[in-house]
Formats: C-alpha cells, sequence, structure tokens
C-alpha cells in the first residue's frame, strides 16, 4: 500500500490482481484520546483478524462526547485487522464517504466496499460463514 499515492495493491506472486484507491489517516497535530495515533502505520504486517461486518469507533459519542474527532460506525463490512491488537488498524469497506484517493481515517484502511469484499474473500485467514470472526496469521500486508 503505497501511503503518498493513496493506492492498494494485491499480487499473486509478481501478479497484479487487484488495484484501487484507498482513503488512509490523517495525521493530527494533537494526540488521541487513547493514544493511538490517527496516521496509518509504515512497515510489514499480517492479517491477523477478519470479520464480514465489526462496530468500530472509539466510545465517545455513546458516552455523550460530542467532540469533533468522536466517531461510532456500526456494521463496518469487510473488516480485515492488521498490526497490533490493541491499534485497531483494518482495511475495511466503507460506506460513510466516497472520498478515495484522499487521507480520511482514524488510522484505518478505507476501500470502496465491492474491493473489500474482494479483498476479504481473497485473503488469509479465510473466514467463511457461518463464521463471525477468523483468526490467525494471515496474507502480508506492507505499507510504505
Amino acid at each position: 500500500m503505497n501511503l503518498a499515492l493513496q493506492t492498494l495493491q494485491a499480487f499473486e506472486n509478481d501478479r497484479l490482481v487487484l488495484e484501487t484507491k484507498v482513503s488512509t489517516g490523517v495525521p493530527r497535530s494533537r494526540p488521541t484520546d487513547n493514544g493511538i495515533p490517527t496516521e496509518t502505520p509504515k512497515g510489514s504486517f499480517a492479517i491477523y483478524s477478519k470479520m464480514p461486518s465489526k462496530h468500530m469507533g472509539d466510545g465517545r459519542l455513546m458516552a455523550g462526547n460530542l467532540d469533533i474527532h468522536a466517531y461510532e460506525l456500526v456494521g463496518v463490512p469487510w473488516t480485515m485487522f492488521f498490526h497490533r491488537l490493541d491499534t485497531g488498524y483494518a482495511l475495511h469497506g466503507t460506506y460513510w464517504h466516497n472520498n478515495f484517493g484522499y487521507q480520511m481515517s482514524h488510522g484505518c484502511v478505507n476501500m470502496r466496499n465491492p474491493e473489500a469484499k474482494w479483498l476479504f474473500r481473497w485473503s488469509e485467514p479465510g473466514n467463511w460463514p457461518p463464521q463471525v470472526e477468523k483468526t490467525g496469521y494471515g496474507t502480508q500486508v506492507i505499507v510504505y
């Protein structure tokens, strides 16, 4: 994944099988309340958890906090978590914007829903109904 170009490429050996625009994390000058940076991390990772749908958010809206950076997103589709378990960075589908090619997120990699579904089905670990979550060492994710 190329952060400068806001693109994701998927390869089978040396063959390109998917290329798409994405929206990654917006760097913020002040730290978030949870201390997790909003910039998408660079490095080599592996998908470790996949769920067809996931509630995502920082919990502050549910607690009544109307801070502009607070968020709650129900039913985020095709989530594929990479990085460390405690950070919550994921590749996933996006229903709340169509502004791909620009930084928009709190660190996750936002994708168009059809492409996120394709990547979810293509990547490891496999996750097939009726599984809600599949964990394990999966497909390599390289972010630069």
